[in-house]
Parts: C-alpha cells; structure tokens; sequence
C-alpha cells in the first residue's frame, strides 16, 4: 500500500478518535507548508502516483479524508507562499480545491492569506 493511503488512514483514523472523544469536528492544516498543504503545492508535490500529476490528482489527499464519517474542515491558503511554499499555479489549484470540497460534507473552511513578504522563511 502506497505511504500516502497510510497517511490518509491515519488521518481519518484520528478524526473517528475525535468523534467518539466527543468532539463536533476536526481541523487538519492545510496550509504553511504542512503535510496537506505539501500535496497541494507543486513546488513539493513530486509524487508519481494517483496523488500527483494533475491539479485533481494532487488535490486527492486531501479530498480523500472525507469518507463520510465525520464533517471535516481544513484551513488553506489561495497564495501559499509561507515557509518556502508557494507554486506558480497556486491559484489553479486553489480554484481546483474548492471545486472539489463543493462536493464534500465540510463544516466549514477557514481561507488563510500569508501576511509576511514571500521571500520570508523560518529561521
């Protein structure tokens, strides 16, 4: 099985947790150069598989942990750009992925925009 369906199993393993914990909902980060938001940039997405390639393919992760199972959320960034993220076709994408969560149950979507110069990185 490819790493990526074991990460995505181990999110929704976790969002289930949450439930019977009692939670209303979970929140994975999709943005800042997380493992999410590490799918959606081209600048890191160099997989091969039914995870790269193609705006939808690389958007798949993502969509992927929404089985049903459990409203989700995810906060995500239109013009990437934090952390040494940010891809030529940030807006493309973008535009790709709320498409593609327009079919989802989501609860909501928390939309981030970098604050910082682009050229800013961690230290």
């Amino acid at each position: 099985m490819p790493t990526t369906m074991f990460l995505g199993e181990d999110f929704r393993k976790s969002a289930v947790l949450a439930k019977k914990a009692g939670f209303d909902g979970v929140e994975p980060h999709g943005a800042n150069g997380y493992l999410i938001d590490q799918f959606l940039e081209s600048v890191t997405n160099k997989c091969t598989d039914k995870c790269g390639g193609s705006l939808v393919n690389c958007a798949r992760f993502l969509l992927g942990l929404d089985q049903g199972r459990f409203p989700f959320v995810s906060r995500l960034p239109p013009n990437g750009g934090f952390g040494g993220m940010g891809s030529e076709d940030n807006c493309e994408m973008f535009t790709c992925v709320m498409e593609q969560l327009g079919k989802h149950k989501i609860g909501y979507l928390v939309v981030s925009m970098a604050t910082v110069p682009t050229s800013a990185t961690p230290t």
